[in-house]
């Protein structure tokens, strides 16, 4: 008689790695972003949602990043014609 026995592992699938990662990166671009670093900033969130693209606290991340450096443009263009 033979009997087969199948061991299941019921792990997190690598999320709580997966998280980690993302609260590191979230953390970075809010560094960036504190510090003035626009284009850093959104390159730290953007990795976010290739691991997670739900993660809204990226995306809001980077709509302000890109609504700072449109109005950083455009001061510079006014300061520029005056």
């Amino acid at each position: 008689r033979i009997s087969v026995s199948a061991k299941v592992t019921l792990g997190d699938g690598g999320r709580a790695e997966q998280q980690k990662i993302i609260d590191a990166l979230y953390s970075e671009g809010l560094n960036y972003y504190a510090h003035g670093d626009m284009d850093k900033a959104i390159n730290s969130w953007q990795k976010i949602l290739e691991i997670n693209k739900f993660f809204e606290p990226a995306r809001k991340g980077i709509a302000s990043a890109k609504t700072t450096l449109k109005l950083q443009k455009e001061i510079l263009q006014a300061n520029f014609f005056d």
